[in-house]
């Protein structure tokens, strides 16, 4: 089960990425198009692209927002639990031969 999702995940960014770099190579490519001004196609298709890169941007920041104190907590959590373990002979692997 987790094969399926760590190959989904991986489909996904890369689609992610594909989607991206497509969308940036036609912005680059349509910059320069002889524009007819009002109602123009490339240009809505130019000014969707970047609403739809903004909106990703504001997504991985929002995500990263929420992550950053949630794995923070985690991570202090993790350590003190480790810290507060107490090292006995059976953990150590003493024997104890008195």
């Amino acid at each position: 089960m987790t094969n399926k999702k760590r190959i989904i995940t991986v489909m996904l960014v890369t689609a992610l990425i594909f989607v991206v770099l497509c969308s940036a190579l036609f912005i680059i490519h349509g910059s320069e198009h002889d524009c007819i001004g009002e109602g123009c196609v490339i240009c809505n298709c130019i000014n969707l692209i970047e609403g739809l890169q903004r909106l990703i941007a504001l997504a991985s920041a929002a995500f990263m927002f929420a992550a950053i104190p949630l794995l923070t907590v985690l991570f202090y959590a993790f350590s003190l639990e480790n810290s507060k373990r107490e090292n006995t002979p059976i953990k150590l692997k003493v024997k104890l031969l008195n």
